[in-house]
């Protein structure tokens, strides 16, 4: 954690100083649920991968949007607003698609670390919804960055302190400069995209990087496809577009 959020924290730091933007947030309460949030669903899908397959732990995880949608849901009716509510079948639509392609294992004595993969996937939810609120109060997305940046450094720091492990490991190998650059173009496309635009189909658009990175193994890695996987690739691209063609019309 040290190694992909320590360079993305002195980055945005930076870029805050020369743009003359100070580091006091106008919203404390949502940076610090987005902050806290963000690692506790980091740390807890680390702890799940380690026990439970790979595979299960990333279906588990993309559980997210449809907790994201729930929640949504809920609150939005409480307050009287109105819900896209056509969007919504779409998210467990997605999820099934998932599903098909990675073909999780629930077994039983496994429950704690499927309830560790289920609780990321709530907290990642909790994260996107603070930063949905974060953007409607217009709070700088740098400033966003830096402070969720700087509390997984320290979180980092603390893990390695714990672990005994040396804590700049591999900090200059290429696969660290691929982490970092991956983290920083994810923490943008994360911070404006959930800062802006309708949250159903957010929770949508979250499910485009599995045929992206099942795309990336065709190509790359030469990898085949089961009956299964090609149906789940079907089903998301087929719910992908539909929710382009209905962003002509956000209302949430």
């Amino acid at each position: 954690m040290f190694v992909r959020y320590f360079p993305l924290a002195v980055l945005s730091l930076a870029c805050l100083l020369i743009k003359g933007i100070g580091l006091k947030t106008s919203c404390p309460a949502y940076s610090s649920a987005r902050s806290i949030s963000g690692i506790l669903a980091v740390v807890f899908f680390t702890l799940a991968a380690q026990k439970i397959p790979v595979a299960t732990a990333q279906a588990l995880f993309y559980c997210s949007p449809l907790f994201t949608a729930i929640l949504f849901c809920w609150v939005s009716i409480r307050k009287g607003d109105p819900v896209a509510l056509r969007i919504l079948p779409l998210i467990p639509i997605c999820l099934g698609g998932v599903f098909l392609i990675n073909k999780p294992h629930l077994i039983s004595s496994e429950l704690p670390y499927i309830s560790l993969g289920f609780a990321s996937a709530f907290f990642l939810s909790c994260a996107s919804l603070s930063l949905k609120k974060l953007g409607a109060l217009k709070e700088s997305p740098l400033r966003t960055i830096f402070y969720f940046a700087s509390a997984c450094t320290l979180t980092g720091i603390i893990i390695n302190a714990i672990q005994k492990t040396d804590l700049l490991a591999g900090f200059f190998s290429p696969i660290s400069l691929a982490l970092f650059l991956f983290t920083l173009l994810q923490q943008l496309t994360v911070t404006l995209g959930w800062g802006r635009g309708s949250t159903l189909l957010n929770c949508v658009f979250q499910f485009v990087g599995v045929p992206c990175a099942i795309f990336i193994g065709l190509v790359i890695f030469e990898e085949s496809l089961s009956s299964s996987e090609l149906t789940g690739i079907t089903i998301l691209v087929t719910t992908e577009a539909s929710a382009l063609w209905m962003m002509r019309e956000r209302k949430d």
